[in-house]
């Protein structure tokens, strides 16, 4: 069973996020391999926008990937200021230190990734948690339903809690 899950998180997740040693730059990567094994319903047009809200480093992380595609889309990464800005996000990463009203952005389908425990209850689709020496991250699928997302099942199986 070990070595099924170590086979399927190097599949997802390649050897030189691994190797990455800032948090920072691991979480980016985690975020963009999420956007990867996510679908929308209506799929993205030609472009899917990475959204950032609250955290510079994400998003200067984040936009390294600009040059990549995800499902055949060009990437876009935005550094947005308000929660008002995000209804043409795929994703929307949300900062520990942001205490906005996620209410407005619950109902749309956009992949909505949180980092603080309490983003968790809040109907946040995906969890950051860091803990001593790794990143590990929680799904909540009914909420990714609500919404049309679909998870892949690889996902799915590689989180260390889904709702």
């Amino acid at each position: 069973m070990v070595k099924l899950i170590f086979f399927l998180l190097s599949f997802i997740f390649p050897s030189h996020v691994f190797a990455a040693t800032d948090e920072v730059e691991l979480k980016a990567n985690f975020i963009f391999r999420f956007a990867q094994f996510t679908t929308w319903p209506p799929p993205p047009n030609k472009e899917t926008l990475l959204c950032v809200l609250g955290s510079r480093g994400i998003y200067d992380e984040l936009d390294k990937f600009k040059d990549r595609k995800i499902n055949g889309n060009s990437v876009r990464v935005l550094n947005i200021s308000s929660i008002k800005s995000v209804a043409d996000c795929h994703v929307l990463f949300v900062g520990a230190q942001e205490r906005i009203n996620l209410s407005m952005v619950l109902a749309l389908p956009i992949l909505v990734i949180g980092e603080s425990a309490e983003a968790f209850d809040k109907k946040v689709i995906i969890v950051l948690v860091t803990e001593p020496n790794r990143i590990s991250f929680k799904i909540n699928r009914s909420q990714a339903s609500n919404v049309g997302l679909v998870m892949s099942a690889q996902l799915l199986k590689l989180a260390k809690e889904v709702r």
